[in-house]
């Protein structure tokens, strides 16, 4: 009977052993379909909780006919160097100006430097009404152009019909140069007017004989209609003075002046005063508009001259050729337009 007992022992000992593996091979078997083990095994009354299988998501596939497919990983890109920055750069400065330079000019080793002031005398309504043939009167003088090797002088003036001038220099009347300088001034057959033409032949500038001098000493008064800002250009040589040359270009036209006559008796009794503004010795139009008149009361020998203050021409024109009173007494003084010339009578 023990012996019985004992082999029934052994049996069941042996199926325990059969049946703990049979657990474990279950619980294996389990974590491979997602069933989790009892946190206790050895714990038959614990619950064995079944865990929910998560369905797992399956990769896309990747089309192969499209290599450009958003889904492919991107390659990665090599870092970029940082960019260095730039130096700052330095401001340049402002370019400066350049002197004018002297024309080109060739190099003349008998070149005599001037060094004579040179400036217009003369009278008339524009630039010249200042001067009024003063001597001493200095502002219309002409600038020194930058050549290395000739003597070249200029100065812009406002002319108008009848303004008269000569270019002097150093206070001196001697030396005097006038329109026998300008380049193709034309003298008549009887030497006593001389004429320069533009290319149109328009007369631009005249002059007229003085005291049996040379044209080159005449007088340059400015034709009618050719009322304008003109430069004027003087080159010199010291060593030959017969050389010099005068030249002129119109800059600007202007119009001619409305009031071309205002004509006034000029000479001892006023200071010989252009400006004069005594209107005694204004002139008056005539009745028939041919002649200046007016009457003149002075005493024997004094001296006078007809002044057209607009244009600021002297009649008669020139130096040394003054109209003299013979005696005491009242005169009637003529200026007769049409010939410029100057007369008077007694008449009391």
């Amino acid at each position: 009977m023990k012996k019985i007992l004992s082999l029934l022992l052994v049996i069941c000992m042996v199926a325990g052993v059969m049946i703990g593996c049979g657990s474990n091979a279950e619980s294996t078997q389990g974590e491979t379909t997602g069933t989790t083990a009892p946190s206790n095994p050895s714990d038959p009354s614990q619950p064995t909780t079944p865990s929910v299988t998560q369905p797992t998501e399956s990769a896309p596939v990747q089309d192969a006919t499209n290599p450009t497919d958003p889904t492919d990983p991107a390659e990665p890109t090599a870092p970029t160097e940082p960019t260095q920055p730039t130096e700052p750069t330095v401001p340049t400065e402002p370019t400066q100006p350049t002197e004018p330079t002297a024309p080109t000019e060739p190099v003349d080793p008998n070149f005599v430097q001037d060094t004579n002031f040179y400036y217009l005398v003369g009278a008339g309504a524009g630039d010249l009404s200042a001067s009024n043939w003063n001597i001493g009167y200095d502002l219309l003088y002409l600038e020194r152009q930058p050549y290395n090797y000739r003597n070249v002088y200029a100065i812009d003036v406002t002319l108008h019909a009848g303004d008269a001038f000569q270019i002097c220099h150093d206070y001196d009347w001697a030396g005097q140069m006038g329109i026998g300088y300008i380049p193709g001034a034309v003298t008549d057959a009887s030497n006593t007017t001389a004429e320069v033409r533009d290319a149109a032949g328009n007369v631009v500038f005249y002059g007229h004989a003085q005291y049996d001098k040379a044209s080159t000493e005449w007088n340059m008064v400015l034709a009618n209609g050719q009322d304008g800002v003109y430069r004027i250009t003087l080159e010199t040589f010291p060593n030959d003075p017969s050389r010099n040359v005068i030249t002129f270009e119109l800059l600007e036209k202007l119009e001619p002046q409305q009031v071309v006559y205002k004509m006034h008796l000029v000479g001892t009794f006023n200071n010989w005063d252009m400006g004069d503004s005594n209107a005694i010795y204004d002139m008056t139009l005539s009745a028939d508009g041919s002649c200046y008149q007016v009457y003149l009361t002075a005493e024997a020998g004094a001296a006078f001259k007809v002044v057209n203050q607009t244009l600021g021409t002297w009649h008669p024109d020139g130096v040394g050729n003054d109209l003299y009173i013979p005696e005491s007494g009242t005169y009637l003084v003529t200026y007769n337009i049409a010939s410029g010339v100057v007369s008077f009578e007694k008449v009391s």
